[in-house]
């Protein structure tokens, strides 16, 4: 006999349910109860006895979500019983998506047969569905823009067809038939639309997807004014590809925004308003804000396109910096944090992956998908804000999910810091470890890795990193004073080029008025004609 108390948390009840199938929870008393309910034997079980309301059992199967604790558990020999799971599984778009959003998603999907010769898609028609092929072929025509002929592509079981309608209501670039007699699933675009609201994790399903087929595939290489030319980089939260607008000599570089990040909350709304602050940031140490899209169900950002490599990557060639390298560093990213602060804009993910070097050396902060405007943090209550950013540089009150506010940049750059000299950051290890070091843990010295850093650098980094965002620096303007009176800083000349083009008669004119406007400048400027 199976013995069930149905005054078990919901969470257990979900996870016994899907250990042991054939059991009917749903049909045991109202959550509360304490009445007992007696279940028929699982014949897949072989017949074994196994109370339900053991304490120990009970928690056992809570820390089965706990990985470590998988390999004391066989449950090799009992198959799941929905078969739509298992094939979904299989495929690589739904790798980063879990049981019981999938569980969710097979559920509206629809089995379907054809057979041989029927054509399930039209060219031209705008899609409103995606189908698996589970047994049999499809044969996809399509006409070559360049060489106007036809090519036949066989698709077999495992593979997709008819994806791009979940990702924009476009129009079908080719015609499919069934090939043989054929089974497949149908996953409609609303059911998938209406499922990421109450299953975020499928969203990574569309990205993965939009990154198969963005400018490798050659199926999808624009995004609204801009051609794709090819993928420069890939993370977490969004995907940078290089690129050029359509109709200009712009070289630019556009993010992809992650579909997790766009469908949680607010976010979308949130990043339209950013998006045009954004555009009206100048600031010589902060990567030009160029444009912005939305395609595809989701955002893009258009940047200037640098030349340089990342701090990051110099950290890991190169090893820990000097101390004048990495004084001029903070510095500049000193003077574009306090700018970005004054316009009310917080950066909420600093790294040294987001700050790139330039062709001409200097360093300039990049990768504002995350900023924020400083009044909408203010309006989201703390529990209810998404936990974004980058673990390893996060500030305790954002971990604990206290009020924010541009402090979290000080302390993140206090971390970028410390790594400069170090070679690492302070806190390394498993997720949880490193998040409990920045609540709990105090700093590790910078002086026990070098005693001879300078008491300007050191300074900054105690202070830039402490707990409490009160005891930190107030403003990156702070920053900007701690160094220029440990190591005041000559003013750099700031030089100007201006080329004229003129006619070779005009060459006295044009003489004359360069004189004039050296007589009238006088010494307040070097003009130096070349």
């Amino acid at each position: 006999m199976f013995c069930l108390m149905t005054d078990t948390e919901p969470k257990t009840r979900r996870i016994l349910q899907s250990l042991f199938s054939g059991l009917d929870l749903e049909n045991s008393e109202a959550e509360g109860s304490s009445a007992e309910t007696e279940i028929a034997p699982n014949p897949l079980l072989n017949n074994q006895t196994i109370d339900l309301t053991s304490e120990d059992l009970i928690e056992e199967v809570i820390d089965f979500e706990d990985e470590d604790a998988y390999p004391t558990w066989d449950f090799s020999n009992i198959p799941t019983p929905l078969e739509g799971i298992d094939i979904l599984r299989q495929h690589a778009l739904f790798s980063d998506v879990s049981d019981e959003s999938l569980k969710a998603l097979s559920q509206q999907t629809q089995e379907q047969h054809f057979a041989a010769n029927t054509q399930l898609i039209h060219k031209g028609e705008v899609g409103e569905c995606m189908y698996i092929l589970l047994d049999g072929q499809v044969r996809l025509s399509m006409l070559d823009k360049a060489t106007r002929e036809t090519h036949t592509l066989l698709l077999g079981p495992g593979q997709l067809f008819g994806e791009i309608a979940l990702l924009a209501g476009v129009p079908r670039s080719a015609d499919v038939f069934a090939h043989t007699d054929i089974r497949c699933l149908r996953i409609n675009k609303t059911d998938v639309e209406q499922l990421i609201k109450a299953h975020i994790d499928l969203a990574s399903m569309l990205t993965t997807l939009l990154g198969e087929r963005l400018v490798a595939s050659g199926e999808l290489q624009r995004v609204g004014a801009y051609q794709l030319l090819s993928e420069l980089g890939r993370g977490g939260m969004a995907t940078v590809y290089a690129g050029v607008h359509a109709t200009k000599p712009l070289f630019v570089a556009i993010k992809m925004l992650s579909h997790e990040l766009v469908y949680q909350g607010s976010f979308a709304d949130d990043f339209r308003r950013e998006a045009k602050v954004l555009s009206t940031l100048r600031h010589p140490h902060i990567v030009d804000f160029i444009d912005s899209e939305e395609a595809y169900a989701t955002f893009f950002i258009v940047m200037e396109k640098l030349s340089g490599v990342d701090l990051n990557r110099r950290i890991q060639h190169e090893g820990p910096f000097d101390y004048d390298l990495t004084r001029s560093i903070l510095r500049q990213l000193a003077s574009a944090l306090a700018y970005a602060h004054d316009h009310g804009i917080i950066h909420r993910d600093i790294k040294p992956s987001n700050i790139m070097f330039a062709g001409d050396g200097k360093v300039k902060l990049t990768d504002f998908g995350l900023a924020t405007h400083l009044h909408v943090l203010q309006a989201i209550t703390p529990k209810n804000r998404p936990l974004a950013g980058t673990p390893v540089y996060m500030a305790p009150e954002l971990i604990l999910r206290k009020p924010i506010d541009h402090r979290i940049d000080i302390y993140a750059l206090g971390i970028v810091a410390y790594k400069m000299l170090a070679g690492k950051p302070p806190f390394v290890g498993k997720l949880r470890e490193v998040l409990f070091h920045h609540v709990e843990t105090p700093l590790p010295s910078i002086l026990d890795i070098d005693p001879d850093i300078p008491q300007d650098i050191v300074d900054f980094i105690e202070r830039a990193t402490q707990k409490d965002p009160n005891a930190r620096f107030q403003s990156a303007h702070e920053i900007l004073d701690l160094f220029d009176k440990a190591t005041p800083q000559e003013a750099i000349p700031e030089m100007t080029r201006i080329t004229l083009t003129y006619p070779s008669r005009r060459k006295n004119l044009v003489q004359q008025a360069v004189a004039a406007l050296k007589e009238q400048l006088g010494d307040k400027v070097d003009l130096i004609i070349e």
